[in-house]
């Protein structure tokens, strides 16, 4: 059980955590628009640290920071959206290029003349 004086997280550190958050998920989302691979593993500690500084933040801290922690999630789902169409368009761009290989190394078909 936490006592009130554990309960110490400073709303000010809550914000910068979600700046620094927000900040990862719009370069992320850039990168994806110039069609650049992005590693997004180190997000999920990120997203992690802010939940647990909510919860070990005042009932006022958490409370004023919802509508940003709405914004997060609202990003998130957005970049999920994102990150499902490169794999698509990386799959089929690869299933056309593994094509075109072998057909340039056995001919084309009904090419036997």
């Amino acid at each position: 059980m936490t006592t009130p004086s554990s309960k110490s997280i400073d709303q000010a550190v809550i914000e910068q955590e979600i700046g620094k958050i927000s900040a990862f998920i719009q370069t992320a989302r850039q990168h994806l628009t110039e069609d650049k691979l992005i590693d997004v593993a180190a997000l999920e500690g990120k997203v992690r640290s802010l939940c647990d500084k909510v919860n070990m933040s005042s009932d006022q801290a958490a409370e004023n920071t919802r509508p940003a922690i709405v914004k997060i999630r609202e990003d998130l789902d957005a970049l999920d959206k994102e990150l499902s169409a490169q794999f698509e368009r990386l799959a089929t761009s690869l299933v056309g290029s593994t094509r075109n290989q072998v057909t340039a190394a056995y001919g084309k078909p009904n090419d036997d003349a």
